[in-house]
């Protein structure tokens, strides 16, 4: 008798259902889907309860969408790493590209060099006149 095949979304949903138990095990962190909830739902719950995080290239800065580039992380802490973790890191990176990308210009002469105001540091910061002690006997 021949076995009925398996198709691609049930083998990604059990796939996923290990990867859970194993974050069980490693980090202590509830399961996404329970053993016991996992036989009562259909495979695309359970795939919805995943997210796959484009790790270690973003896909803001350019990070592929394949497989090598992809991690698959639970939806609530993949929302949470791009809010606390990502959103912040590429608005930072954007900010020292745009102040390159300035310096760029200033130092290949298209816009004038701004002339910076310079503080004026004293030669001799104390009084030439010599004053005499209070207490001097």
């Amino acid at each position: 008798m021949k076995r009925p095949h398996i198709g691609l979304k049930t083998k990604l949903a059990a796939a996923l259902l290990e990867i859970d138990r194993l974050h069980l095990i490693l980090h202590s962190t509830p399961r996404q889907v329970p053993y016991e909830k996992s036989k009562t739902v259909d495979d695309d719950y359970i795939i919805a309860q995943w997210h796959w995080d484009h790790y270690p290239h973003r896909h803001g800065d350019g990070g592929p969408s394949q497989a090598w580039n992809l991690v698959p992380i639970p939806a609530l802490e993949h929302r949470a790493k791009t809010a606390k973790v990502d959103v912040p890191q590429m608005a930072k990176s954007k900010r020292i590209r745009a102040e390159e990308e300035a310096h760029r210009v200033i130092m290949a002469g298209a816009l004038p060099i701004i002339k910076r105001w310079k503080r004026k540091i004293p030669s001799r910061p104390f009084s030439k006149i010599k004053r005499k002690f209070a207490n001097k006997k």
